[in-house]
């Protein structure tokens, strides 16, 4: 079902948080201990990075190979570092096949979206639905055939991202709240149950949506006072290391992430 890892602080390697950590994303990716199902997520993995001096827009590294197998990944990790990253291990949904487009996180323009979950029947009852909702403009950015980008593509759209550039937090959020009811109403005609654990960013701002619609759900974790990354905020799939000071995300509420590290969590 995925692991996610976002980091919002000082700048550090990605590989503080990938491969270090006692329960790093690394073995996360074969050793997973809270997923709804199984432990392994070796259907691929990604990065996605701001460096705002050369580039508003993020960039991203993905393989569809499982994280272990990418000798890229130690050699390289400890050499990249910024102040706002996502890193995603994916366990491929039921129908969603292994592939470079399937592969988180997303991006368009400035923005990054990443997603831990699974929509039940997405293809024959939600994908049908959703299709009039998304603006056409974005069809071409929309590559593959997850959920997880169709519910980024249903945001974005929303959002009216294809009419402006630049968006306050607040109608960020709006714009995920607009895009949970609306696929609420579509699971709740045809009885289907979701689990949409949610990150997304702009380059300035975060937002992690912990959320469940149905009987399943999925852990989501956050430190804001951590020894080991003093000064950062951390949201995760599930804990990296033994600090006391990891908080669950409450069921069906934000965690946001302003400019300067505020945080504040909300509710749906």
């Amino acid at each position: 079902m995925c692991r996610l890892v976002i980091y919002k602080g000082v700048s550090l390697p990605i590989s503080n948080l990938v491969l270090d950590p006692s329960h790093s994303l690394f073995k996360q990716s074969y050793e997973a201990n809270e997923m709804l199902s199984g432990r392994l997520n070796a259907d691929g993995f990604g990065f996605g990075w701001y460096h705002p001096a050369l580039d508003p827009s993020p960039a991203i590294y993905t393989n569809t190979q499982a994280i272990w197998h990418d000798v890229n990944v130690p050699r390289m990790m400890n050499k990249i570092a910024s102040e706002l990253f996502f890193a995603h291990v994916r366990g491929a949904s039921d129908g969603m096949p292994v592939t470079s487009t399937n592969t988180h996180p997303f991006s368009y323009r400035n923005f990054l979206f990443m997603h831990n979950g699974a929509i039940d029947d997405f293809r024959t009852k939600i994908f049908p639905a959703i299709v009039p909702d998304i603006h056409a403009s974005l069809w071409d950015h929309i590559k593959g055939n997850t959920d997880s980008e169709h519910v980024f593509g249903l945001w974005l759209s929303f959002l009216n991202a294809a009419d402006k550039t630049t968006f306050t937090l607040s109608e960020q959020v709006t714009a995920l709240r607009k895009t949970i009811s609306h696929l609420e109403i579509i699971a709740k005609k045809n009885k289907i149950d979701m689990v949409l654990n949610i990150g997304i960013s702009d380059g300035n701002h975060v937002i992690a949506l912990r959320h469940h619609f149905g009987h399943r759900k999925a852990t989501l974790y956050y430190i804001d006072k951590s020894s080991v990354f003093p000064g950062a905020i951390v949201v995760a799939s599930e804990k990296l290391n033994d600090e006391e000071n990891w908080k669950t995300v409450p069921e069906r509420s934000l965690v946001t992430i302003g400019p300067n590290s505020e945080l504040a969590i909300l509710p749906l």
